[in-house]
This record gives structure tokens, C-alpha cells and sequence, in this order.
């Protein structure tokens, strides 16, 4: 088979079955809570909680520039959790959102605001009691480097 007879996109019929369970992530923004030991608090970012193994090269062609795979830092440094870590400024007109092209690929994708005051009273931005940070989906297993 040639390259000019291979589907360039990603085929999603699979997931139109009922039966199939689809891909589900929460994206995590802040600009106060992301840190790694090398660099110190990143820049507003966009923590992806949830495997996004199976997506993970068409996320880094993406988002090639802001997209890194690090170790976050939480707990004054005794907690320490890897995960893919968007910049916020590398969404931009050309690339479009992080969570509008998950979406595309068929991943459902909750967004939340880590820096909302709780004492706000709009729905639409309360965390959900998932404990995003201490929650263990946040930790990957899988190699995840970036080629």
C-alpha cells in the first residue's frame, strides 16, 4: 500500500457504536498550580487528567510548540504526578483549543477552572469532587516522551 491510498484522518466510526466506551479526559487549568522542579511555576496551563496515550501524537502535531509530557510538582514537592502540560498561549487561531480538538477526535473532555473561587455561585465553573490533583488518573503509565 502507498502512501497516497492511506487514510490521512483519523476514523472515528468505531466509536459511533454504543458499546464502545469512549475516551473521557478532564482538562485542568491554572496559572498558579503547575510546577516542575526544572522550571519552576509554569506559565497558564493546561493540565490533561486522563489517558490521552492513543492521541498523543496527533495532540503533539497539534500543539507542537507549549505541548510537553513533564513532572508536575504538588505539596510543597512531596507529591509528584506526569502529565501532559499545554501552555495556554500555544492555543491560538491556527491551532484552536486543546479541548475543541480532543473533541474532533471523539474524546469527552470536561473542562475545569482550578483557579475559580470556590465562593463563586456560577455552575458553569465549579470543579466537579473528582480530586483532580490527587487523583490517580492524573498519573501516566504509559511511555509518553515525546519523540
Amino acid at each position: 500500500m502507498t502512501a497516497k491510498h492511506v487514510n490521512k484522518t483519523l476514523d472515528l466510526t468505531p466509536y459511533e457504536h454504543e458499546k464502545i466506551a469512549k475516551p473521557s479526559v478532564t482538562l485542568a487549568t491554572s496559572e498558579l498550580q503547575f510546577e516542575t522542579r526544572r522550571d519552576g511555576l509554569l506559565p497558564p496551563s493546561i493540565m490533561v487528567v486522563g489517558n490521552v496515550y492513543a492521541f498523543k501524537e496527533f495532540m503533539k502535531e497539534r500543539f507542537p510548540e507549549g505541548l510537553r509530557y513533564v513532572d508536575l510538582i504538588f505539596k510543597g514537592g512531596t507529591d509528584v504526578k506526569t502529565a501532559w502540560v499545554l501552555e495556554v498561549s500555544a492555543q491560538t487561531e491556527r491551532t484552536g483549543t486543546l479541548a475543541d480538538f480532543l473533541r474532533s477526535l471523539g474524546v469527552k473532555v470536561t473542562e475545569v477552572d482550578l483557579d475559580d473561587d470556590d465562593d463563586d455561585d456560577d455552575e458553569d465553573n465549579e470543579p466537579d469532587d473528582e480530586g483532580l490533583i490527587d487523583d490517580e488518573a492524573a498519573v501516566s503509565d504509559d511511555d509518553g516522551e515525546m519523540d
